[in-house]
């Protein structure tokens, strides 16, 4: 974590491979490969490294997916849109990168809040069917 905290970023360092890594082999398998992970610490550096025009923009998409991978929710997601990304809004003169990274993380939005719906709804049968 202290080498991606690092700044200045450049398209080189750190490397946007050691970010694209966090997310190899799923969640479960991070978590345990990684017993240094603490979530708001990793949370507000993936964010960052979102945000960071300097950093490659492969890890930045990288560092969306990991935040993702994190259990980010939909509205985490929607916070580092708005702060990043002004809530997706396209300016014309916007880098093709930019636009990109902005329509990555809206449709991991949209993922997040299609499983948060599906969760709820599971959660709203298991207690239907726990009643008597």
């Amino acid at each position: 974590l202290e080498r991606l905290e690092q700044k200045p970023r450049t398209q080189q360092h750190p490397s946007w491979k050691i970010v694209s890594s966090l997310g190899i082999g799923g969640r479960e398998q991070f978590l345990e490969r990684a017993p240094w992970y603490e979530p708001k610490r990793m949370n507000a550096l993936l964010s960052d490294l979102i945000g960071d025009a300097n950093f490659n923009w492969l890890g930045r998409r990288s560092a969306i997916d990991a935040l993702v991978l994190a259990g980010a929710s939909s509205a985490q997601l929607e916070e580092v849109l708005d702060k990043h990304f002004s809530g997706g809004l396209i300016k014309k003169d916007s880098s093709e990168h930019y636009k990109f990274l902005s329509r990555h993380l809206e449709k991991k939005i949209e993922e997040a809040k299609a499983y948060e719906a599906q969760q709820k709804q599971l959660e709203q049968e298991e207690k239907k069917d726990a009643k008597p």
